[in-house]
């Protein structure tokens, strides 16, 4: 009985080695295959039976072939994938970001320093054609340079979106393998077999995933293998799951999965980081760089809107910008140059004698639209009209009329109130901070340059004194008294009663809520965003019609020293930094980023480096330690076969002695 035991116990024993040989084997075959864990036999010895009162043992089993598998380790690298992944794409992004920013001939940075280093040349001959064609040459330059570095970030957006469609088709394809190998493996698991292979195969798969979107995999019931996404967000097991992209009304991009309503979060890998890349960095950058041109515009354009062109008035202005609606409020309808409640100076001109006066337009941004202001404007000898098509504003004067937004004294001042003979002048240029509106009441009669001539009393809009003068026998009549801030007062020969009285506007901003560079009327600058700001296309055509003045004066060049402060001057939106600082802080904040997700990357690359040195530790194969098992289990092998060879001689020489 215990002989053929022996041989039954041997022959398991070959069987046990046999399978142990080939699991080695299997090893050494896929010592080099990417996801491949090594896997090793678990042997269970045979229940004994009992023989003459002995527990006798009946051999072994080779119960499982398992894979040598570190789960936590496993997770972490592959959440490591998912993170290092993101990172690789943010860095690859901001590097181009970067690229694009980086100072240099040619680029954004020269051109802003050579637009203003070109105007302060003029300041020295403002009269040199030459050098006016020179500055608007800078200064479309410029503009091309921000609208190259505009088509710049579309581009990237554009090309990250493309990515993003190509990641999305290339997980859906891992997704579709992943499903078939877990029909695979459940089938496998039903049978009672452990499918070592293909959970390695679906390993590597979920790793590939995770480059895209965060994923893990897990069980969801007994042989019910799945893959988590997005950090649980979606399951993808038995039923296929399949990604698209989805494009917003405003640009941004979302995935979505055809097993759930809504889009998927943002949660790492690849996928993650081309949708904050292109929802959210590059439209950062972009909005920067919207604030430089839209600053700069605004600047410049509130400047120039109030300066004279060498010729004098215009008879037609064309606005150069559209607002949103015609008929909504201003406040609502130019987002982009806000306009604020405030009076509107027009200044029209008779041609043919030089008579000047001030029209006030009141506008209230809250409550006025595009149409209540070309009402407004459109009073004789002015004319106003609203384009329907492209809610632009034009205004054009009747003929032997003029009109310009420069804030110059009028040339007469109103009479209804003076029964005096003399005539009065105010002569100057307005130096004060801001608008304001004297009073002039003479407080005493009399013949102008005599002993009892006239005293005039000066007040401002806030009824504070702001002198008493006597044009008595001291004063040569038609001779200008200086008052203050650059305005004086000319009476000529004749008499003024007690009571006279006139008023008069002085103008040192005609535009303070910025409705004409809201408009485009008498720009230097047209377009709203750094995608279409260009130099206004009748200055490039006609550069000796560059204004430089507010007064019309030969030699006057207040407006031109102006523009050449807002070098100096904080414009930017925030009103805290020059342009130059502007611009040169959104280079810095680019380079900042990109060495941030460039250490990131390092570190991630790095860690992952490190869990793959120790995942391959507990699951990679060893040749030398395969070779050195192959030979412990061909020893096995090789004592289990003389165990049954010896047995099979015993047997034999039984037989012969029984007969």
């Amino acid at each position: 009985m215990t002989l053929f035991l022996n041989l039954s116990t041997g022959v398991s024993a070959l069987r046990a080695h046999q399978v142990a040989l080939d699991t080695i084997a299997q090893n050494i075959a896929n010592a080099n295959t990417p996801g491949y864990h090594r896997q090793v036999v678990d042997f269970r010895s045979r229940m004994p039976i009992e023989i003459d009162g002995h527990q006798i043992g009946t051999g072994v089993d080779a119960v499982r072939i398992g894979r040598l598998r570190n789960a936590l380790l496993e997770q972490s690298l592959t959440a490591n994938i998912t993170d290092r992944s993101a990172s690789a794409v943010e860095y690859s992004i901001l590097t181009r970001i970067e690229s694009l920013m980086t100072p240099g001939p040619g680029t954004i940075h020269q051109r802003l320093g050579d637009f203003f280093d070109q105007l302060e040349r003029l300041s020295a001959q403002p009269d040199d054609s030459t050098q006016k064609t020179i500055v608007l040459q800078a200064a479309v330059s410029l503009t091309g340079e921000l609208r190259q570095l505009a088509e710049g970030f579309d581009n990237l957006r554009r090309h990250v979106s493309r990515e993003l469609t190509a990641g999305v088709g290339e997980a859906n394809r891992t997704l579709a393998e992943i499903t078939e190998l877990n029909a695979r493996i459940r089938s496998s698991l039903a049978r009672g077999h452990r499918p070592n292979d293909l959970l390695d195969q679906r390993d590597e798969l979920v790793n590939s995933l995770a480059q895209f979107i965060r994923a893990e995999s897990a069980e969801q019931g007994p042989h019910q293998p799945v893959v988590l996404l997005a950090g649980g967000a979606q399951v993808a097991g038995e039923l296929h799951v399949e990604l698209s992209v989805r494009s917003g009304s405003d640009g941004t991009l979302t995935v979505m999965s055809d097993r759930w309503d809504r889009p998927l979060p943002p949660d790492g890998g690849r996928m993650a980081a081309w949708l904050r890349t292109h929802n959210e960095i590059i439209p950062e950058f972009q909005g920067l760089l919207d604030d430089l041109a839209v600053s700069l515009m605004s600047a410049v354009d509130r400047v120039y809107s109030s300066s004279l062109d060498p010729s004098g008035p215009a008879s037609q202005w064309q606005g150069q910008r559209s607002l949103r609606s015609a008929s909504d409020p201003l406040a609502q309808a130019s987002p982009v140059f806000p306009v604020q409640s405030g009076v509107l100076f027009v200044s029209i001109t008779e041609t043919a004698t030089g008579s000047r006066s001030i029209r006030e337009i009141h506008v209230d941004a809250q409550t006025d639209s595009l149409l209540d202001v070309a009402a407004a404007l459109s009073v004789v000898p002015i004319r106003a009209a609203v384009d329907p098509l492209t809610n632009t504003l034009s205004i054009s004067a009747e003929p032997g009329f003029a009109f310009d937004f420069a804030g110059r004294l009028e040339t007469g001042v109103d009479r209804s109130s003076i029964a005096g003979s003399s005539d009065v002048r105010l002569l100057g240029e307005f130096q004060g901070d801001g608008n304001d509106r004297w009073h002039f009441v003479v407080t005493r009669g009399g013949l102008v340059g005599t002993a009892d001539g006239p005293l005039v009393e000066v007040r401002n809009a806030h009824g504070e004194t702001l002198g008493t003068f006597d044009f008595g026998e001291t004063y040569e009549p038609g001779t200008p008294l200086q008052i203050r801030d650059g305005i004086s007062l000319a009476v000529d020969p004749g008499s003024l009663v007690l009571g006279d009285a006139f008023a008069a506007p002085l103008v040192a901003d005609p535009d303070p809520g910025g409705l004409l560079t809201a408009l485009g009327l008498n720009t230097f600058f047209a377009g709203q965003s750094a995608r279409d700001i260009h130099v206004n296309a009748n200055l490039v055509d006609r550069p000796d019609s560059l204004a430089l003045s507010r007064s019309g004066v030969a030699g006057e060049t207040r407006s031109l020293r102006s523009l050449i402060a807002l070098r100096e001057a904080a414009t930017t939106r925030d009103g805290t930094t020059t342009f130059e600082e502007s611009l040169a802080d959104q280079t810095a904040l680019a380079g900042m980023r990109a060495r941030e997700a460039e250490t990131l990357h390092d570190r991630l690359a790095l860690l992952e480096q490190h869990l793959g040195a120790q995942v391959q530790g507990v699951s990679g194969v060893d040749i030398n330690e395969e070779l050195v098992r192959m030979l412990q289990f061909q020893k096995g092998f090789a004592a289990a076969a003389r165990v049954i060879s010896e047995t099979d001689k015993m047997l034999t020489e039984l037989f012969r002695m029984i007969g």
